[in-house]
């Protein structure tokens, strides 16, 4: 949007966390959007029931993501391979995963760090990755109490591995 443009841009973070009566206030927008304002909603999650959902549908556009499942993981190793110029040896590509929440936003930045690390290796060893990746705050075990407490699953697994790694 460029300086001077009447286009206004929203964007709403965990719109999925908004409070009944705030959505109930929002159905009437969207219903008649702005035609000068670009609302954006990033949510984790959406009841595609809902009767905003299908304003949005209707009047807008839904782009919905998916982190990969763990088959597809592996596919994308080749092409941060690509992107950073070195191969990975060993389990380097599942550590870079793992430290990155499992969240492929993130794994750049781990494949970056550790690329600047090696310096002009052609490749990133597993060793590497490790260090880099086990140098970052080790959960604790009041974190994974918690997790365990309020049954996040794969967030309990994940810590569990990464404490025991790490001693």
């Amino acid at each position: 949007f460029s300086e001077g443009s009447e286009t206004r841009l929203v964007v709403c973070q965990r719109f999925d966390k908004l409070s009944a009566a705030s959505l109930e206030k929002l159905e009437s927008y969207f219903a008649d959007p702005s035609t000068t304002t670009c609302f954006v909603m990033v949510a984790a999650k959406a009841d595609k029931r809902r009767a905003w959902y299908k304003q949005v549908d209707k009047k807008g556009a839904i782009l919905e993501f998916f982190e990969p499942s763990d088959r597809e993981w592996p596919r994308w190793q080749a092409y941060f391979e690509k992107k950073c110029g070195k191969k990975f040896e060993g389990k380097a590509w599942d550590i870079f995963v793992e430290a990155s929440g499992f969240m492929l936003s993130s794994v750049w930045g781990e494949v970056e760090k550790a690329a600047t690390f090696v310096g002009n290796a052609p490749t990133i060893s597993e060793e590497a990755a490790r260090v880099l990746a086990f140098a970052q705050g080790v959960p604790d075990v009041f974190e994974f109490a918690d997790d365990v407490i309020h049954k996040k699953k794969s967030a309990v697994i994940r810590k569990y591995e990464k404490m025991s790694r790490a001693g």
